[in-house]
Order: structure tokens, then C-alpha cells, then sequence
């Protein structure tokens, strides 16, 4: 790495250490160079970039409320909740909410109702944290059952994420460096202007900084998690400075209402035709489902963080290639969390779903086409099956299941085939042969169809025209609304799968 001598105070080594990098010396063809390696691959140990903690539920035994207060107290640069300048906007926000809760009926009095538990907590002081996430715990473990007045929720549950600060000084490196690149003055050390901005509030090195933000809450890496069973909710995020405080319900609760529950869903759209049964889940889920997660979360994040991966083939730091990835994996959760969260607008998860499989393509060297074979889905299905123990199964697979089936349907559309007992579908290509593609090929090439028709129907390319045109007379164009889901199915494998990362972002070296 080319690092200023002014970097991190005109104290390099201090970085490497805040950034959890080990610096050694090696001789190569160019002499004496030093060697970057993250501590977890030096140490052969979990990074621990990310971690959990179970603070309160089923399987936590005595509940551990104070953990909460002690986190708030290990930050070096905490903040009080009562200095933020938007707090009274946020108390004023609490009162409102509070103030409707029973006005909007059961399901909206639900919603208002965690809305104003997820503020509470995001505005609680240090020192207060822990009463109120005992209180808000208490608050839902107290709702009961209109038709038999039992308990909702008794297998609610609290846990705690935590992300260490290593991880955005190493996520940090590119927009430093990039910054350098275009900047003539900073990079020989004139300093007047980084000192003008920091003064007016600026940000200096925020190259795409507001693309690829999510390791800073970890709110676009936690996302999908909270959605793996859309369109039922089973737990619900609120975000600290300290870290991520989860409230689990223990149980699957309905994400939607039956009619519109605002004006704006008055609007024509396409949603799901078949109702979705509620998944049953034990009271370990919860924990068992979160602490998979984070395990894997941690270890791609160690990976997309490592200055190595990005390196050229002459071993050199590639601040501009780590860009490209951060961004990319970035996306590609909050796109999938975007999938989940539009239940109710099949449109709106069809676009969604290509470009969450354009990213995949580009973060594992997968073709879309491949992507999109129903014998590949049912494989990687089955892969993650015997990867995931019964307990994470029942939250993270049913809609990974969904999308499987959702991608078979798809086969069904091909009407003249079945209307002609045709086995295949047929048609004449441009050199005049006769081609016959199997179902579940045409299946994946009408959606490669579809993909390229983000950008208009038709085909620009001679040698495509006659195949694309066969493929959408013989579709009659019924897509499942569940097909959107396929993108979550291979999120969940690139979970499972660090060094496919790994490798494909190293790429050989190439920049």
C-alpha cells in the first residue's frame, strides 16, 4: 500500500493495529516490501468483526439486560441519545406515535406500536439503555391473544450485535487512497484542505461513501435476515451507536394487512394470487437462526474487508478493485432485503430479482442462465439443507423453498409446447435448424429473455432474433410472484460459501 506519511496521524503501524492488520517484512524481485495480512488469517481464528449476544429469551436462562449498558460504556467515542440535535423531533415522534397506538386497529396498533419501541430505544441514554430494552421486552412478552387472552409471544427473545471498529477502518482504505489518486495536493502532503473541510463539517475521503455505508449500522447486512420469511415478520431491528438491538417475537406474525393499510396501496399493482401459510417456529429459532447469521456474516465480511483479496498480480493494494466489491455486496443485500420487503408488487420484484442475479454474477462468475437452471436452484437448496441445522431451517429455508418451486412454475407458462404434447420447445433458428430446448432451459433462457427486456423487448443482436421472438410466443408470460425470492436462495449460499468469494473477487489478480 502507498500510505502517506501523514496517514493516521504520521503513525502507520497504529493503523494496521486499529485495523486488526499484521505487517511483517519479505523479500521479493523488487526487495524488501512489507506484508499485509488481516490478524484472522495470521491467527487461523474468527475474525470477530461481528458478534452476537443472546440477552434475554429462551435460551439465556438468567437475562443479561446490563450487557447493554456495559457495550454502550466500551465505545470511545459514544454519543448521548439526549445531545443528538434531532432528539426533541424524535421524542416529539414518540408522542405522536403513542398517541395513535389503539386508534388504528390491532394490526396498525401493532406496527405503531413496535415503531415507537424501536425509537425508544434508538433514544434512550447510555446510562437508561438497558431499562428500557428490559421494558420494551416486557411490553411484548405482555401482549396477548384477543380470541383466548394467552401470551403472543412467550418465546420473545433479545439479542445484540455488535460490529468491531477494525471492520470501517479497513472498509475505510479505498476512499483514502482514492482520494489521494485525484487529489495532487493531499498526496504531497498539503494538508490546508482537508483542514478547510473538516471544519465545515465535510466529509474528506467519501469516495461513494453513501453506495456502500452499510457496515457502519450493518443494517443492509442484517436486512435480509429480518425478511427471510416475508411476508410474515418474526423479529425487528433497532439500531444504536453501540450496535443492533433485535427483539424476536418467538413466533411468525403477519407483515401485511389483508386490505390497504395506507392510501398509496390504493394504486393498481400486481401482487401474490395464493395466500402463504404462517411458518411454525420452536423457541431456539430465534437465537439458533441469529447466531448463524452473524457466524457467516462475519466471516464474509472478514473477506470482503481483506486488503489481500484486492490486491493486482504483483501483490499491490487496488483501492479502486476493493471499491467495486464493497459496493457490490453492499447492493446485492439490500436489494434482496428490497425483494422482501415489495410483498405486495410482483413488478416491482421482478426488476428487483435481475438485478440482484446481474450482481451475483458478478460476485461469483455464475451466468445468469445458470442462475436460473431449476437443476442448479434444487441443488443449491439442497446444499444449504444440509448446511443449516433444523432450527435456522425453519427461518432462513421457506423462502428459499418458495423461490425452487416459484422457478419449476415458471415451465408451465410454455402453453404451445404443452397444447402441441411437443416434450420440448421448438422452433427454427437462424441458420434454419430446428432447435429444441428442454423446459427447464427454455425456463432459464425466457428469463435471461426477460432480463435484457429491463432495457425494452427486442434483441439488438441478429443471432438472438429468432430464438428471443420463439420464446415469447410459445410463453404466455405468467411469472410466479414467489420467482423474486430466487435471488434471496443465492444470498443465502454465498453465506455458506466465503472462499467462492474470496476467490472470484481476487480474480486472479486482475484489476
Amino acid at each position: 500500500m502507498d500510505l502517506p506519511t501523514w496517514f493516521w496521524g504520521g503513525s502507520i503501524p497504529d493503523f494496521f493495529v486499529a485495523a486488526r492488520l499484521v505487517i511483517s517484512r519479505a523479500h521479493n524481485d523488487a526487495g524488501d516490501v512489507m506484508r499485509v495480512q488481516t490478524l484472522e488469517r495470521s491467527t487461523r481464528q474468527r475474525p470477530n468483526l461481528v458478534t452476537v449476544m443472546d440477552i434475554a429469551g429462551p435460551t439465556t436462562g438468567a437475562p443479561k439486560f446490563d450487557a447493554l449498558t456495559k457495550a454502550e460504556q466500551s465505545i470511545q467515542s459514544s454519543v448521548d441519545p439526549q445531545a443528538i440535535p434531532q432528539r426533541r423531533q424524535i421524542d416529539q415522534r414518540i408522542e405522536q406515535i403513542s398517541q395513535r397506538v389503539g386508534a388504528a386497529g390491532v394490526a396498525g396498533s401493532l406496527a405503531l406500536g413496535l415503531s415507537m419501541h424501536q425509537l425508544q430505544t434508538l433514544a434512550a441514554s447510555a446510562s437508561d439503555v438497558a431499562v428500557v430494552v428490559q421494558a420494551i421486552h416486557d411490553d411484548i412478552r405482555a401482549i396477548r391473544l384477543a380470541e383466548s387472552d394467552a401470551t403472543a409471544f412467550p418465546a420473545a427473545s433479545v439479542h445484540f450485535i455488535q460490529r468491531d471498529i477494525a471492520l470501517l477502518h479497513r472498509t475505510k482504505l479505498p476512499a483514502v487512497l482514492l482520494r489521494l489518486a485525484h487529489d495532487e495536493r493531499l498526496r504531497t502532503a498539503d494538508l490546508s484542505q482537508v483542514v478547510q473541510a473538516n471544519s465545515g463539517g465535510s466529509l474528506i475521503f467519501a469516495a461513494s461513501s453513501s453506495l456502500a455505508d452499510g457496515v457502519i449500522l450493518l443494517d443492509a447486512y442484517l436486512a435480509p435476515l429480518f425478511g427471510a420469511l416475508s411476508p410474515f415478520i418474526w423479529a425487528f431491528p433497532a439500531t444504536r451507536a453501540s450496535g443492533t438491538v433485535i427483539y424476536s417475537f418467538g413466533r411468525a406474525i403477519a407483515g401485511t394487512t389483508g386490505e390497504a393499510a395506507e392510501p398509496l396501496q390504493l394504486l393498481p399493482a400486481r401482487g401474490p394470487h395464493q395466500p402463504i401459510g404462517a411458518p411454525h417456529l420452536d423457541p431456539r429459532c430465534a437465537s439458533a437462526t441469529i447466531r448463524w447469521w452473524v457466524r457467516r456474516l462475519d466471516t464474509l465480511l472478514s473477506v470482503v474487508s481483506d486488503p489481500a483479496v484486492f490486491s493486482d498480480t504483483k501483490g499491490r493494494y487496488a483501492p479502486t478493485k476493493h471499491l467495486h466489491a464493497l459496493l457490490s455486496i453492499d447492493q446485492l443485500f439490500r436489494r434482496t432485503a428490497s425483494i422482501q420487503r415489495a410483498h405486495r408488487d410482483s413488478d416491482v420484484r421482478r426488476v428487483l430479482l435481475f438485478t440482484v442475479l446481474d450482481t451475483l454474477e458478478r460476485v461469483t462468475s455464475r451466468p445468469l442462465v445458470t442462475m436460473c437452471t431449476l437443476s442448479f436452484a434444487e441443488k443449491t437448496l439442497a446444499d444449504l439443507r444440509r448446511d443449516l441445522s433444523p432450527d435456522v431451517g425453519q427461518i432462513l429455508l421457506p423462502a428459499a423453498e418458495r423461490a425452487v418451486r416459484a422457478l419449476a412454475a415458471v415451465q408451465d407458462g410454455f402453453f404451445l409446447q404443452r397444447q402441441l404434447g411437443a416434450s420440448n420447445v421448438e422452433f427454427t433458428d437462424a441458420d434454419g435448424a430446428t432447435k429444441r430446448l428442454e423446459p427447464m432451459v427454455a425456463a432459464a433462457e425466457y428469463l435471461r429473455l426477460l432480463r435484457n427486456a429491463t432495457h425494452g423487448h427486442g434483441s439488438n443482436r441478429e443471432e438472438h432474433k429468432l430464438r428471443t421472438d420463439a420464446l415469447l410466443a410459445h410463453h404466455d408470460g405468467t411469472l410466479p410472484h414467489d420467482l423474486g425470492l430466487l435471488g434471496y436462495l443465492y444470498l443465502l449460499e454465498l453465506l455458506t460459501k466465503p472462499d467462492l468469494l474470496r476467490r472470484t473477487l481476487y480474480n486472479g489478480g486482475k484489476t
